[in-house]
């Protein structure tokens, strides 16, 4: 008697693998619905920020695909001002400055230019968090990170909109009593008047520059 033919079954391993690509595809499902929701969460709260004249810098960490998503809102500047230094040193730094800047932020050096930098807390944070997940903390790590840290301090303005300028960073930045403020993206930069005339670029570098980021 001839023996009944059975369809092919997938043996033991096709299974198993049939079965795990199918939990992956609902935990990749289950995380981007995660992703999505934080992106729907952060849209809202910036939109209330807004709303209510906050500027500052959130974070939300979400995984996605083993990794990590960062949202942030962080703080723009532009625009220029310039001022005299009072006798104390104190400068004034601009309304629309101070309002991103926030009651307290971060003065320091801004290597390798010749002048001052201005950062909101949040911002700061961000760059603290870069240095600590560098790859490799040589002896040249060690002498920019104690470089830096050694002329960077949390500071705020008074109630006239001033901030005192520590010695040593004016003395860094040679500002003497003439000082520019200008806006440059994520921070707020002090420079001195006649150091700052000399680094603007020409037009052609200028258009040089812009074509390369495809900015144009």
């Amino acid at each position: 008697m001839a023996r009944r033919a059975h369809p092919a079954r997938p043996g033991f391993l096709t299974a198993c693998g049939n079965a795990y690509a199918t939990r992956y595809r609902l935990r990749e499902r289950s995380l981007g619905a995660v992703f999505v929701s934080f992106r729907k969460l952060n849209a809202l709260l910036v939109a209330w920020d807004h709303r209510h004249g906050y500027s500052g810098a959130k974070w939300f960490q979400v995984g996605r695909s083993g990794g990590y998503f960062l949202a942030r809102d962080v703080p723009r500047f532009t625009g220029r001002a310039e001022h005299a230094l009072d006798e104390k040193g104190r400068l004034v730094v601009p309304a629309r400055f101070r309002e991103r800047l926030g009651a307290k932020f971060i003065v320091t050096i801004a290597e390798p230019d010749p002048c001052l930098a201005l950062y909101p807390q949040g911002t700061w944070e961000a760059f603290c968090e870069r240095l600590d997940a560098a790859d490799v903390k040589d002896e040249r790590f060690r002498r920019f990170v104690r470089h830096v840290f050694a002329n960077t301090e949390e500071v705020g303005c008074d109630a006239q909109g001033r901030l005192l300028i520590p010695p040593a960073l004016r003395a860094y930045a040679a500002i003497d009593r003439d000082a520019v403020t200008i806006g440059s993206l994520t921070r707020v930069e002090v420079w001195a008047k006649e150091r700052l005339g000399m680094l603007a670029p020409t037009p052609d570098e200028a258009a040089a520059f812009t074509t390369e980021l495809g900015l144009y």
